[in-house]
């Protein structure tokens, strides 16, 4: 065999050759590809589904919120003495809402005069005694001013 019969030889079989590695070089770079992607859209739809339960969660607060207030607003114009539920209603609600909602039943409570001293028995209508207010921010309220 001659040179020019090994080259040509060669030549045959290097063809096959080179568009096999690059045949395989393409389907791996396409499945690397095709996982990066996956996991993309993985990622995209945990996300997608997180940010759908905490839009339900914060609906679900604010429904709490809004009941809680109906209620006893209606509830303080009731001419029956309602103490022990306007205190149940209130820590049952405080218990499933989260600080900013808490914030705001307090400031209801205490604009509404439920959780300041009763003249007569110097006892607030509701007391918050029990009640977990740990990284409820009250720092932007100032106090009443006294006269």
């Amino acid at each position: 065999m001659q040179f020019k019969d090994i080259l040509s030889v060669t030549g045959i079989l290097l063809v096959p050759l080179m568009l096999s590695v690059v045949t395989m070089t393409l389907t791996i770079q396409n499945t690397i590809d095709a996982k990066e992607n996956r996991d993309k859209d993985l990622d995209i739809a945990q996300r997608e589904r997180d940010q759908t339960a905490d839009l339900a969660e914060e609906e679900r607060q604010d429904n709490r919120l809004t009941e809680y207030l109906n209620d006893i607003s209606t509830l303080m114009f009731s001419t029956q003495p309602l103490d022990p539920l306007l205190r149940a209603k209130t820590m049952s609600v405080l218990r499933q809402l989260d600080v900013k909602r808490k914030r705001e039943v307090i400031l209801f409570l205490y604009e509404a005069k439920l959780i300041q001293s009763d003249m007569n028995s110097g006892n607030p209508i509701i007391s918050l005694q029990e009640v977990n207010l740990d990284n409820v921010d009250f720092s932007d309220l100032r106090p009443p001013r006294r006269a």
